[in-house]
């Protein structure tokens, strides 16, 4: 794919191919710390999520509007704290589920009986499916209609023999997830202000900024943003908060691509026509089926003007 953008450049007579590098990303370091609560064992439980007013990463949720599914989750061979450093570290594979039910969330409502729960609309028996000794088992809210995507909360819930709890209340997840993030380390891409197209290559890419090995295959949105006010401190404190705080995000499809032309990303103001020469950009390469929120690729532009 390199090859094939530079022979095309030079055909033209000029490269304006941007090959981003492992050195242009950010690194995160995360922890989350889920709730856990004993319940009763194979039989039914309420689940309510009145009190889900803020997801993980610390955003207003409107309970009653803002949730789409309800997914549990069971892992056969994961411990609760295994299950939260993966989460942690964006490496929970799907191979480790053994199964899951899930409910979708009629608008206005904020509960649900577990035994509305079914495999892909299939009944389940619950005193074979949710029992002590069956697995680990961790509830979550999506904001989709996705099983286990768009993740707003979660929590882990213990069927126990002895136990007699059968309400399950959720509640704010704004503290199941800390984090720490390096914006100052990263070398910044450099952009013109003006033009009619700045394409980035994301091919050479070896390690996402969690540290893990780089996956294309999980990528499946761009997201540009642009911060009058803010420098690199601001971002790094803000950081979860960079879709909230933009005063200008243009975003992109970018499933199953090497690179994009940022002049192809759309925001509220239509497509994206230049730079502003003050203030700061932000370039991200996004997975939005991940459990972590943080972006998989994320760096600094630097503005010629």
């Amino acid at each position: 794919m390199r090859t094939l953008a530079f022979t095309l450049a030079a055909l033209v007579g000029c490269d304006r191919t941007v090959y981003l590098e492992d050195a242009n990303n950010f690194s995160y370091v995360g922890t989350v710390d889920a709730p856990s609560l004993d319940v009763v064992s194979g039989q039914d439980l309420e689940i309510c999520w009145d009190g889900l007013t803020e997801d993980i990463q610390c955003h207003d949720v409107d309970p009653a509007a803002d949730l789409g599914i309800l997914t549990l989750a069971r892992f056969l061979n994961l411990t609760e704290p295994e299950i939260e450093q993966q989460i942690s570290d964006d490496t929970l594979s799907g191979s480790a589920l053994s199964g899951f039910l899930d409910y979708p969330v009629p608008a206005g409502e904020s509960c649900a009986h577990l035994e509305d729960f079914t495999l892909e609309g299939t009944e389940v028996d619950l005193a074979e499916e949710f029992r002590e000794g069956g697995g680990t088992y961790l509830l979550l809210a999506g904001a989709g209609t996705e099983p286990g995507q768009g993740t707003l909360a979660l929590m882990f819930l213990n069927p126990k023999e002895a136990s007699e709890v059968t309400a399950v209340a959720m509640g704010s997840a704004c503290d199941t997830l800390d984090f720490s993030v390096d914006l100052a380390s990263l070398t910044p891409i450099t952009l013109p202000a003006v033009g009619d197209s700045w394409v980035v290559d994301w091919g050479g890419l070896t390690v996402n900024g969690l540290g893990n090995p780089f996956e294309i295959s999980k990528l499946d949105r761009l997201m540009l943003g642009y911060y009058p006010d803010y420098g690199r401190a601001d971002l790094e404190e803000h950081f979860l908060d960079l879709e909230l705080d933009a005063a200008g995000l243009w975003y992109l499809d970018i499933a199953a691509s090497f690179s994009a032309d940022l002049a192809q990303a759309t925001g509220d103001g239509g497509v994206f026509t230049g730079f502003e020469t003050a203030g700061t950009y932000v370039l991200a390469l996004m997975c939005s089926t991940c459990q972590n929120p943080a972006p998989i690729f994320l760096t600094l532009v630097q503005v010629e003007g």
